[in-house]
């Protein structure tokens, strides 16, 4: 019997009360409903989109499956029907067909009722009470019948809803919420106007560009891509490139965080314990570290040549295999460049600097007696 506990979507997404529901809130109920659906298995209309054909026309149906139809099942009736003179084996398999019938009626009715009220308990009865009956409420209306309606009056992509997704692109992005809720965000207001007004990944590549910049810690990553040969600007490298940074930005963030209540926790400890080397974590994803050669990582120059600690094959003097990004050990912290990389910063003694006002040093004046 279908369940809600079977289906992706124990529940679905609750439409605001308070205001009317946008296209985007349509097409998420759809697609939630249309996975639930699929969810449930049957041999009806093709046997390969479960039982899909509860939100479609039989028109529409058909267009998916190959032309196989999925009437809705019928009751068999009473009792199971065979002849008199009819052998056991006959007898057996008329009950079993009988039977069969009678679980796919009762799970299609099953799987009827249970996303019925999955779509009236997440959209207000304001928007569906039109199709309620005076007496028997909603106890006759399909789930087809439901989300017809709501595509029919709410659904429909309009030229002011095309322009107000499009600006959703220009909302600010939050780095402590990961690189990939900004991706997830741009993959929404991409889908939603696929079919009417499409937007390209050429849009998708600045606008995100201008979203890490505003948060001010992508400074040296947004230069080296833009170092990198215009045909290679793209937005699925640029996808990889800034995963990896924020990758990495969020492991030496919560790497200064451990090391912060670390050093606070510490000066309560009587005798502190340093007879003991503990490697903190694993390298984050697409970085390598040895402690011999330092920090590697995908775009580097010759990437096949990236190893970690414990599989360097030409270790220097002193190697431990134990260190990692987070725990380099006193090892190599240099950082490989990208290929054809050409450095510009330039080390300066000291002593060669232009002298400033904060670099010279005061010496008391006398005073006279």
């Amino acid at each position: 019997m279908a369940s809600e506990t079977s289906f992706p979507h124990k529940t679905l997404t609750a439409w605001a009360p308070d205001q009317d529901p946008r296209p985007q809130d349509v097409k998420l109920m759809k697609q939630e409903v249309r996975s639930n659906l699929l969810s449930v298995s049957t041999s009806h209309g093709g046997g390969n989109h479960g039982h899909l054909a509860l939100m479609l026309s039989p028109a529409e149906y058909l267009l998916i499956s190959n032309n196989n139809p999925f009437p809705a099942p019928a009751h068999p009736g009473i009792a199971p029907v065979y002849a008199a003179n009819a052998t056991q084996y006959v007898i057996q398999e008329t009950i079993r067909q009988y039977d069969l019938r009678v679980k796919e009626l009762q799970l299609y009715n099953k799987v009827q009722l249970t996303i019925k009220t999955q779509i009236l308990e997440a959209v207000p009865s304001r928007f569906t009470e039109i199709l309620a009956d005076n007496e028997y409420a909603y106890d006759n209306v399909k789930v087809y019948d439901i989300i017809n309606h709501l595509s029919t009056k709410y659904g429909r992509v309009t030229r002011a809803a095309l322009t107000a997704n499009f600006k959703l692109l220009d909302a600010d992005w939050d780095p402590d919420t990961r690189f990939s809720a900004l991706l997830s965000h741009h993959h929404q207001i991409q889908q939603f106007a696929a079919n009417d007004d499409p937007i390209s990944d050429a849009t998708l590549l600045m606008k995100g560009l201008e979203a890490v910049s505003k948060t001010g810690r992508f400074t040296i990553d947004i230069d080296m891509f833009d170092r990198k040969p215009f045909n290679e600007q793209t937005y699925e490298n640029f996808k990889t490139m800034f995963e990896l940074a924020d990758t990495i930005n969020h492991t030496k963030l919560t790497a200064a965080k451990a090391g912060y209540h670390t050093a606070n926790a510490a000066k309560t400890m009587d005798t502190p314990n340093t007879t003991t080397t503990k490697k903190l974590t694993r390298n984050p994803k697409g970085v390598w570290y040895c402690w011999s050669h330092g920090i590697m990582h995908t775009a580097m120059y010759n990437v096949a040549a990236a190893h970690n600690s414990d599989t360097c094959k030409y270790p220097a003097k002193g190697h431990i295999r134990d260190s990692t990004f987070i725990n380099m050990c006193g090892g190599n912290n240099s950082n490989r460049r990208l290929a054809n990389e050409k450095t510009v910063y330039e080390y300066v003694p000291r002593k060669k600097r232009k002298t400033t006002h904060d670099d010279k040093e005061t010496t008391p004046k006398k005073v006279e007696a």
